[in-house]
Order: structure tokens, then C-alpha cells, then sequence
């Protein structure tokens, strides 16, 4: 039998800086949050104490000190970030390159470069390491410089962005034209001489045709000299043009559908100037290590800020004069695109190294983030006392196909710095198989076995679950079966609300806190499920919300509104003097108090028990309050 809470973790559209573009990243508080929930799920009850330790800068004592704790599927790194902060010993295992060096920049190189090593060559006081942050910044603005030289006419620096369409070669007529309208069904064309529609996807481009200049945010003419640039012969390519670049859910794109000549010569341009610092580096005489560090962290900025943008999948969005590309989880390749140009190139380059500076001076702690299978964990039993699980959800995200383009940039580049990752398996695009899910639930259940072999005795384990409505309890069968078969026992479920309101999304995140045990209760799928729909809510505004509820039976509202005058009679009328001064979560924690709410929580709590103490209590309060 498992316990049920709900705690608000996240701030929408908030997200935290990292240093190369990751999907189903979060916050720095939801991270600290589930870390903390693996470690003691006991502070589900408190919610308002656990969000002050999520939240804390450097909590003393630290609440992780001395903890070995294993981020599996770390992604984007804020989970192994988190734990770290928080006192943590942190390995972070993923089997993706970029997950791995996303968390080698912020678990190791951070914490070991990140100083002044005034025995070590760098830009600093008599040719010193001036550390990571200011190192990285004097270098990415040199790189940069050497891309636009390097990239020659084909740089466009005082060019946002010029508009063009694929040249194509009608199905039906067999003309070549670079405009076609919108054909009657989606996804197809209407060819301006026949008038006939055809499957956009499969008409051949033969080439691409500019059409109009953005330069400062607005549109022109387009000028001769763009023009010239975009129809010259002379731009390197370093792909094959039949070479495949991406695949999509509707297959496999070819190179010579997703990149222009001009874009493959600035991407070439920008591999070139990479190798070049890297050789500048080791000519000034820094150290083997600080390069790694340097172009690494360079490498991922260029791949984060430039790939996408150099593809026919850019597009100028009119509303927001702004230029977009990967929006959603799949590459799509609209009609009309946006070549990319240099002044907004280097924008997008100098907003990813702010960005990867803001996240590697955020780093309060150390760790390893090495290159792993889920299934196959080459780490000794019993080595982590917490286990924080993210494990991809079904078919939701390929992150294979989707960042192969990524991958493929940064082997070229950085490849040789970083032989132990599975390069190979990430960069080749080849045909998206049919999801199946047999296969799926089997490799969650071989990781169960050993996530249960490396914890230690009376380990804990939190895993994400996403609730899929109407398929949850099938879903959460075969999780639990593979968990509880593995030596898992549940002992704790928190629904992770993101917003501060209703959520009514068709999937909804859950985290599932685990022990390690030698006889397992099993649970019950559907009892949890019941669960999560009727269980009482505790946020991020902590008790004070749920007596608000009771107080006027109204809609849960923010906490500025909360009816802090019926709160502050009862506690008047029962302790005078108490009252003064106390803010509307202060005083809800008093009112528990004086209705004989246990503080701290005792031995042996019940999450489920506690909430529905809270329920009497709550309404005992309503009532003495309507009574008064």
C-alpha cells in the first residue's frame, strides 16, 4: 500500500541554463525536489520544508552529505546538479554522447577548472587559468571571429536571415519551379503550372531559391550581393548530398533536402575554426586537460546554437520577428525556410555560452558523468545509497533520431576527446523502427534488476513514471512488476504539479519513490491510480492551501488570498497574542499546532494517515471558525 501527495515543483516556462539544448529538462527546484523525495519520501508531509531545502543555496547541514547517489537516464543533468548541491556523491550515467558531456562540463569540469590555476597557462594575471568562465568566454569570441573568416562572403554578418523555397521538379508536369500554393489536402503542393497537387515530402529538390532579406529584425528587398552569395558554386560541403541527415517519423531525410550549400559551408567553416582553436590552445602551452575542458564546452555551444539554424527546418515566425527551428520533438521541414545568418548566428552563439557560463558558475558540488547502458549498469554492486531513475517514456521522445544531426557535428569535432561514448549508435540516421512496446517494457525491467543490484542495503530509489490518462494503470502494472520482481518495494507516490492551476494535461508526472527490501508487499495498480485522482493536494504553498479549502470551501486560490483573518481569531481566541505579526502560512502552522498536529513529524508516520488527519483537523477548524 503505498502513500499519495502532490507537491507543485515548477514555475511555468521557467528553465534551467545549460550547456547544450536538451529536451525534457527541468527546473533546478523540481531536481532538488525528487532528490530530496528518493533520499526521505517522508517529506512528501512536509511540503513547505522540503521546497526550502530544494530551494536553498548551500542547506546546512547538507541533506545529502555523504549520500552516493546514481542520476540513470541523466539527460540534460539538472537531476545529478541537484544532488550534488545538495551534499551528494553524483555519478551521472546516460548512453547518449551529449547527456555524457553535457555532464562532464557541469559535474567535472566546473568544479575542477573552474578557478584561477596561476601554475597553469591561460588569459589571466602573467599568462595564468583565469578559470573555466572567463576562459570560455575570451575564446568562444575568438572562435566566432574565426568562423565569419573562415566562412568567407557565405558569413552574411549584417544578415538576420534570408527567406527561400526548394527548387522542385513537379510529379505531374515535370517543370522545375520554386513556388508552389497550397495543395486541397495537408501536407501537399499545388504546382503553379499544371495546377495539379502532389506530396510535398516526395518531390524532388533540385535546388533553393531566396525570395527576401531580414536585416534588423525587418523585412527588404533582396539585395544582389545576398543573392550572388547564395547562387555561388564554390561552397564547401562536407556531406554527401545523398548522404542521409535525419530521420523523422515519416523516414529518412536526405542531405540535399535539409541543407543549402551555403549552410554546409558556414557548418564546415565552424569545424574548422574549432580544430584551429583547439591547435592554438596547445601552442600557447595550456594544459591537456584545460583544452579538453575549453573545447568541449565550445564544441557543444556551436553544435546547441548552430546546427538547427543551418537546416531548411529554420523559419522566420512574422509575428514574433524571430527565427525558430526545432520547436516540437521531431524535425519538420517547412515550404518556405529561413537561411540563417551571420548576425543572428553569432547572437544564438553568444546567448548559448551566456547560458552555458550561468549554468557552470550555478555548479555547488562534484561529480562523474560517464557513458552507459540502463540494462547493463558496469558499476559494482551496492554502490549508491539513492538511485534517481528518468527513463525514456515509451515512444514519446526518439532522442536518437532527433539529435543525430547534433551528434554528428560534434563527432567530427570533438569526437577524439571523448573516445569511451557510443558515437556510432547516435550519429547514423537510420530508419525509425515501429515502436514496440514488448520490447520496451523489458528494457525497464532488466534495468529494474540492476538498479536493485547496485543499491545498497535499505537503498531507496525515485522514479519518474508519466501517467498516460486511460492507459495508466496498464502502464504502471508492468513498471511495478518489474520493480517489485527486482526486490523494489513502493512506498511512496507524488504527483509533480507544474502549474498553479488544475492540471488537466493527458499525461501528468509522477514520481515513485521505491526501498530495497528483502520481502516485497506488492501494490496494486489500480488502488494507486484511484489514488492519485482523490487524494488530497499538498503544494508548494504547504498546509496553509489545504486549510484554505475548508475555510470557505471554495476554489483553491493563491496564496496572497488566503483568509488569514479567520486563521489569526482562532489562534487569538486560543493563545492570545500568538497571532501578531505572523504571516498566512505561519499561522496556518500554528492553528495545526493548537488542534494538536504532532510537530516534528513522529516515528513511523503514514502519508496517507497524516492527510487524512489534516482532513479532520481542517475541518474541525471550519467549523470552529463558522462558529465563532
Amino acid at each position: 500500500m503505498t502513500d499519495e501527495a502532490t507537491i507543485r515543483v515548477d514555475s511555468p516556462g521557467s528553465r534551467t541554463p545549460t550547456a547544450h539544448r536538451w529536451f525534457a529538462r527541468r527546473t533546478d527546484l523540481a531536481a532538488a525536489t525528487v532528490v530530496l523525495l528518493a533520499n526521505d519520501p517522508a517529506l512528501a508531509l512536509e511540503p513547505t520544508r522540503l521546497l526550502q531545502l530544494a530551494s536553498a543555496t548551500g542547506p546546512s547541514p547538507a541533506p545529502l552529505e555523504g549520500h552516493r547517489v546514481l542520476d540513470l537516464c541523466s539527460g540534460a543533468g539538472t537531476v545529478g546538479l541537484a544532488a550534488a548541491r545538495l551534499g551528494g556523491q553524483v555519478t551521472a550515467l546516460d548512453n547518449h554522447p551529449i547527456a555524457v558531456l553535457v555532464g562532464r562540463c557541469l559535474l567535472q569540469y566546473a568544479p575542477w577548472f573552474g578557478g584561477v590555476h596561476h601554475e597553469h597557462r591561460g588569459i589571466g594575471d602573467g599568462n595564468s587559468w583565469a578559470g573555466l568562465e572567463p576562459e570560455l568566454r575570451h575564446w568562444s569570441q575568438v572562435l566566432v571571429d574565426h568562423i565569419q573568416r573562415a566562412a568567407g562572403e557565405a558569413w552574411l554578418g549584417v544578415t538576420d536571415a534570408v527567406v527561400c523555397r526548394p527548387v522542385t521538379i513537379c510529379q505531374n508536369c515535370g517543370k522545375a519551379t520554386d513556388f508552389m500554393g497550397e495543395g486541397a489536402a495537408r501536407g501537399t503542393a499545388k504546382c503553379v503550372h499544371c495546377q495539379n497537387d502532389f506530396v510535398r515530402r516526395d518531390a524532388a529538390v533540385v535546388g533553393f531559391e531566396p525570395v527576401r532579406e531580414i536585416r534588423g529584425r525587418s523585412e527588404r528587398d533582396l539585395s544582389q550581393e545576398v543573392r550572388s552569395v547564395l547562387a555561388a558554386s564554390d561552397h564547401q560541403n562536407p556531406w554527401l548530398e545523398d548522404e542521409p541527415f535525419v530521420s523523422t517519423r515519416q523516414g529518412t531525410v536526405p542531405v540535399s533536402r535539409t541543407i543549402t550549400p551555403r549552410q554546409a559551408s558556414v557548418l564546415a567553416a565552424s569545424q574548422r575554426a574549432l580544430r584551429s582553436t583547439r591547435d592554438d590552445l596547445a601552442e600557447r602551452g595550456y594544459e591537456p586537460n584545460h583544452v579538453a575542458a575549453l573545447v568541449t564546452t565550445l564544441g557543444l555551444a556551436l553544435s546547441s546554437s548552430l546546427v538547427e539554424m543551418l537546416t531548411t527546418t529554420a523559419r522566420w515566425d512574422k509575428r514574433t520577428h524571430r527565427l525558430r527551428a526545432l520547436d516540437v520533438h521531431d524535425w519538420r521541414f517547412p515550404w518556405e525556410f529561413a537561411e540563417a545568418g551571420g548576425a543572428e548566428l553569432r547572437r544564438r552563439f553568444e546567448r548559448q555560452i551566456d547560458d552555458t557560463c550561468a549554468a557552470l558558475t550555478s555548479v555547488a558540488g562534484t561529480g562523474v558523468a560517464i557513458s552507459g547502458d540502463m540494462t547493463r549498469i558496469d558499476l559494482p554492486d551496492g554502490s549508491f545509497d539513492v538511485v534517481v531513475w528518468d527513463p525514456p517514456f515509451y515512444d514519446n521522445i526518439d532522442y536518437q533520431a532527433l539529435a543525430a544531426p547534433w551528434v554528428r557535428y560534434l563527432r567530427a569535432t570533438i569526437g577524439e576527446l571523448h573516445p569511451d561514448l557510443d558515437w556510432t549508435a547516435s550519429s547514423s540516421p537510420s530508419p525509425i523502427e515501429p515502436f514496440d512496446a514488448v520490447l520496451y517494457e523489458q528494457s525497464l525491467a532488466e534495468a529494474s534488476s540492476e538498479v536493485a543490484r547496485v543499491l545498497d542495503t535499505d537503498g531507496s530509489l525515485g522514479v519518474f513514471w508519466i501517467r498516460r490518462r486511460g492507459q495508466e494503470e496498464d502502464d504502471l502494472t508492468g513498471l511495478l512488476h518489474g520493480l517489485e520482481s527486482s526486490g523494489l518495494e513502493l512506498i511512496q507516490s507524488v504527483r509533480l504539479d507544474k502549474t498553479i492551476t488544475t492540471f488537466d494535461s493527458p499525461v501528468e508526472p509522477v514520481f515513485l519513490v521505491f526501498r530495497k527490501t528483502v520481502i516485497v508487499q506488492p501494490s496494486n495498480a489500480g488502488q494507486i491510480v484511484a489514488g492519485l485522482d482523490e487524494h488530497r493536494p499538498m503544494m508548494a504553498a504547504g498546509l496553509a492551501d489545504l486549510l484554505e479549502r475548508y475555510l470557505d470551501r471554495a476554489p483553491l486560490r493563491v496564496m496572497a488570498r488566503l483568509r488569514r483573518r479567520e486563521l489569526a481569531e482562532f489562534v487569538e481566541e486560543r493563545s492570545p497574542g500568538t497571532a501578531d505579526g505572523l504571516t498566512g502560512d505561519e499561522l496556518a502552522q500554528v492553528v495545526l499546532e493548537l488542534l494538536g498536529w504532532r510537530v516534528p513529524r513522529p516515528v513511523g508516520f503514514s502519508i496517507g494517515e497524516a492527510l487524512d488527519e489534516c482532513d479532520r483537523q481542517a475541518s474541525v477548524l471550519s467549523f470552529t471558525s463558522s462558529e465563532a
